[in-house]
Order: C-alpha cells, then sequence, then structure tokens
C-alpha cells in the first residue's frame, strides 16, 4: 500500500538504513577518537613534567647522572 508520507515509500525500507547507520558509524568514531586525543595528551604531559622534575633535581644536585639515567629509562618503560 503506497501512501505520501516520506517514510512509508518503497525506496525508503533498503536506503533509509544505510545513512542512519554511517551516521552512527561517524559519531562513535568522533567520541573514540575524542577520548584517545584527550588521553594521550594528559599522558604526555605527564611524562614531560616528570623529566623536567628529573632535569631539575640533576641541575640542583639532589641527584646524580648515574640515577637521573636510571630514572629516566624506567619512565621511558612506564608509558
Amino acid at each position: 500500500m503506497w501512501h505520501d508520507h516520506m517514510w512509508n515509500g518503497p525506496w525508503m525500507m533498503g536506503w533509509g538504513i544505510i545513512p542512519m547507520v554511517f551516521f552512527w558509524l561517524l559519531v562513535i568514531g568522533v567520541l573514540i577518537y575524542l577520548i584517545k586525543s584527550l588521553l594521550s595528551d594528559r599522558s604526555e604531559e605527564a611524562a614531560d613534567s616528570s623529566v623536567q622534575i628529573l632535569k631539575e633535581r640533576l641541575a640542583s644536585g639532589d641527584i646524580d647522572q648515574a640515577e637521573f639515567d636510571s630514572l629516566i629509562e624506567k619512565l621511558k618503560h612506564t608509558q
């Protein structure tokens, strides 16, 4: 039975779901991208601040070069 409403036409049965699937894939993809970018920015900032603190401690004489190198290696393995 044919109705003049756009959602009840015979063409919407096959093509109506395709744009909806693409829309939800796009929404999910954008959400994943945003979450990953937010998480990676925080981990990079934390690593940079840790290295900066170690450099300041080395410069002030709190730690020696061997301890600095050891701590830098530990930071590299935790990331």
